[in-house]
């Protein structure tokens, strides 16, 4: 994944409230909040098994 696409998908985490952002000297330090956890914690948001097509 290209560092874009990656900056897209932290901003698009961050606004729906998810994670927080942060700095620790340069680096930007990313967590997730209580939202985020509680939601994956429900596995609300877990991706369908999709069937193996080699089976």
């Amino acid at each position: 994944m290209g560092l874009s696409t990656a900056s897209e998908h932290v901003k698009v985490l961050r606004e729906a409230g998810l994670i927080a952002t942060g700095r620790m000297g340069r680096e930007a330090v990313h967590t997730v909040t209580p939202l985020g956890a509680a939601l994956s914690r429900t596995g609300c948001c877990a991706r369908p098994s999709v069937p193996d097509p080699g089976r």
